[in-house]
């Protein structure tokens, strides 16, 4: 009786079709986690910039300088990242602004310069990735 002779190669034509998919799967998997983690430091980065901006005698360049800074730590490419800087909602100088001014600091990253796969991106290849972050300016 030859019953699991048969079965052990129908075994391996499936593995081989599924491969492909589970490959896919996988790379997917990943690369939804990186675009998570840099929204995590994206986030952070608006943060930071935004308590910078918020106290007394900071002004736009130490807004930028924390900002990229947190950036530089995380890996993420400081050239492609774009930062925007609005007291009251309007574009300003945070040196400017007065006391219980809002400061609204948005760092965004264009997807294609922090994912894993250039060519091939799940999270969309003109998307991008950005976080805002909000304080009252102090003193």
């Amino acid at each position: 009786m030859r019953h699991g002779i048969g079965r052990r190669g129908a075994a391996v034509v499936e593995l081989s079709l599924l491969t492909p998919l589970l490959a896919v799967l996988l790379l997917g998997i990943c690369e939804l986690g990186q675009g998570l983690w840099v929204n995590a430091c994206l986030s952070e980065a608006a943060r930071i910039g935004s308590e910078t901006g918020a106290r007394p005698g900071c002004c736009n360049a130490d807004v930028i300088a924390d900002v990229n800074g947190v950036l530089k730590n995380n890996a993420i490419p400081t050239g492609s990242t774009t930062i925007t800087i609005l007291v009251n909602n309007q574009t300003g100088n945070v040196a400017a602004a007065r006391k219980n001014d809002k400061i609204t600091v948005t760092v965004a990253v264009p997807t294609a310069k922090v994912a894993w796969t250039k060519s091939f991106s799940f999270l969309g290849s003109n998307s991008t990735l950005s976080q805002s972050g909000s304080m009252l300016k102090q003193g």
